[in-house]
């Protein structure tokens, strides 16, 4: 933790607090195939901090000087949905906040392999699969249910696509 002093124009000098993060987070966009009739796999799990039940996409933290973003995302998607990709490429990474630093990963996987890891001793959750397109057509009409951290993400693989 560290303050830092900015100068605003028509507000002038300010004081933060800044918070860093010492875990990382790796998130993946999930497809079941390469193509426009793909599905992706979500999971629906409590989140302590909205204190509900959430539609998301999978992932989690992970310790950078003990895995990799990409080997932590992987590990994530075995754990969380029971596969493995095939495939997975970086997608973007975003580091930071407005009082805070916290490094986020998002990937893009495709093709499943059945190989499952345990679930974390706390985590309880449920895999859902459900067309891309349809996935994608909620999230564009900010449907209830489905939270998304980064819809940069989302829209990165529908473009990749050419959904949009």
């Amino acid at each position: 933790m560290w303050d830092v002093e900015a100068e605003l124009d028509g507000v002038g000098k300010v004081q933060r607090e800044i918070i860093e993060r010492k875990l990382g987070v790796a998130v993946g966009v999930f497809l079941d195939e390469l193509s426009q009739d793909a599905n992706i796999f979500l999971v629906r799990e409590y989140h302590p901090a909205a204190e509900e039940i959430r539609l998301s996409l999978p992932g989690g933290r992970f310790d950078p000087k003990e895995e990799t973003s990409r080997d932590a995302c992987i590990r994530e998607l075995r754990e969380e949905v029971g596969l493995r990709p095939k495939n997975i490429e970086q997608l973007f990474e975003f580091h930071g906040g407005k009082t805070w630093v916290w490094h986020q990963y998002f990937f893009f996987a495709y093709g499943a392999i059945d190989d499952p890891l345990e679930l974390d001793h706390d985590e309880k959750l449920e895999v859902v699969r459900m067309p891309f397109k349809k996935f994608l057509s909620s999230v564009i009409n900010d449907e209830p249910g489905i939270e998304i951290s980064d819809y940069k993400a989302v829209v990165m693989v529908a473009m990749r696509l050419g959904l949009i």
